[in-house]
């Protein structure tokens, strides 16, 4: 008679940082222990240094964010625009150097609840957007590669661009092109695109500090298209028209764990708002699981996170005035701001009933 089965293992890979993004996911080891799952925190510096211990067959790997290597080798110490390509080139290169790491250290092949491939995927948006694309997935159009006389055309004929760096995040590093109105969340100073400087009071209010805010831009600014069309790594995304009566910003905010939608929410901002964050008047609630427009919204994220290979995501999805789905962000690190209480039902979904049922769902 065999005696009882050792607790299996779940290695969560993170650095910590003022967002504490990570906390509500360490309150639930106690949670895990009693299903049996052993929680194990390790930096990414332990990582790619050669500490982890040898690890077992079974065990399965939570990536959060690598905020040490970010703050110290990347943000602001990169040539060129904050999220530009090189900025995506080289947060790929250290998930891939974990990857070979972790190859290492377990026994087996780590089981990711997403792979250090598939994130860095989602982390440069082009190719994000091109994935999702050529799977069926709906997302915005495109302006591929443009020159300033392609925008200035675009622009003429009506359309709105929404330009991002490919490896921004938190609704950083953005540009809304409107006829008759620019505006950027750079601090554009007539030649350079740079990280603007913390709203005062901010010093201890770490979202408010990194929400960056939307200024004007003189409208048709050579200098500063040139910039956005020549710097390796802008995305250039057609704006997706809404109901048009002058109602408030809608978009939705759904994660999807294990194949199955485990939150969606309903973000609002007022009309003239060009995201939803809060930093713009944004506010956030359950959406209606009934409204047609929340339904579509739902299977879109269903779908991308099946065409980008993600066991866990938080998927932005906008609808245009017809209620059509349009995928425009992913987030497929431990999302900032999610609640212990949406991490138990991930975990649950994503380690302990996969572990019970001895099936490979990560």
């Amino acid at each position: 008679m065999s005696g009882p089965q050792p607790p299996r293992t779940l290695l969560l890979v993170a650095d910590g940082s003022a967002s504490d993004a990570i906390a509500p996911l360490l309150a639930q080891r106690a949670w895990l222990a009693a299903n049996d799952v052993r929680l194990l925190v390790h930096a990414y510096a332990e990582v790619t240094g050669g500490g982890l211990p040898a690890l077992p067959p079974d065990t399965a790997v939570v990536l959060g964010f690598p905020h040490a290597f970010w703050d110290s080798r990347v943000e602001g110490i990169l040539s060129g625009p904050y999220g530009t390509a090189d900025y995506a080139q080289a947060l790929r290169t250290h998930l891939l150097d974990a990857e070979a790491a972790l190859d290492e250290a377990v026994a087996g092949q780590p089981r990711y609840l997403n792979s250090p491939r598939a994130i860095a995927r989602t982390r440069d948006k082009v190719e994000a957007q091109r994935t999702l694309r050529r799977a069926g997935v709906p997302v915005p159009s495109l302006l591929d590669d443009p020159r300033p006389d392609d925008v200035l055309r675009e622009l003429a004929s009506g359309t709105t661009l929404y330009v991002k760096a490919v490896c921004g995040s938190m609704g950083k590093g953005m540009a809304h092109l409107a006829p008759g109105r620019w505006q950027t969340n750079y601090h554009y100073d007539g030649y350079r695109l740079l990280a603007p400087p913390p709203p005062a009071g901010a010093e201890g209010d770490w979202e408010r500090r990194e929400q960056w805010l939307f200024q004007d831009v003189p409208v048709g600014d050579h200098r500063f298209l040139e910039r956005l069309c020549l710097t390796p790594g802008f995305l250039f995304e057609r704006g997706i028209g809404g109901p048009g009566d002058g109602s408030e910003r809608t978009e939705f905010r759904i994660t999807v764990a294990g194949g199955t939608v485990a939150a969606a929410d309903e973000r609002r901002a007022p009309a003239q708002a060009l995201t939803t964050r809060r930093a713009e008047g944004g506010a956030s609630r359950p959406s209606d699981p009934h409204h047609p427009a929340a339904g579509a919204a739902a299977e879109a994220a269903l779908a991308a996170a099946d065409a980008l290979h993600l066991g866990y995501a938080v998927f932005d999805v906008v609808t245009d005035a017809d209620g059509a789905p349009y995928v425009v962000d992913t987030t497929a690190f431990p999302a900032t701001g999610s609640a212990a209480r949406l991490w138990r039902r991930l975990l649950d979904l994503l380690v302990v009933r996969p572990l019970a049922d001895a099936r490979p769902v990560l």
